[in-house]
């Protein structure tokens, strides 16, 4: 789950002002790390990526058959 717009703002609002960056992690709960990349970013740039919808994955049994060496009868167990 990606941090809100306005957390990430605040932090980076707290650093600005004067607070130290360790200071910010602890306060708001995200990592240091997080903080130093919200840091280097454009103001503009600050709100998280949107993220494209993953396609699903699909299984062809037929074909995952005829690849598997092994055939197995569901019970865990080779036949």
């Amino acid at each position: 789950m990606s941090d809100s717009l306005d957390l990430r703002q605040r932090v980076v609002e707290f650093v600005r002002q004067g607070g130290s960056k360790s200071e910010a992690a602890q306060l708001f709960n995200v990592s240091r790390g997080c903080v130093y990349a919200w840091l280097k970013l454009p103001p503009d740039q600050l709100a998280a990526r949107k993220t494209r919808p993953k396609r699903a994955r699909k299984l062809d049994m037929q074909a995952l058959k005829e690849w598997t060496p092994l055939k197995f009868d569901g019970s865990g167990r080779s036949s």
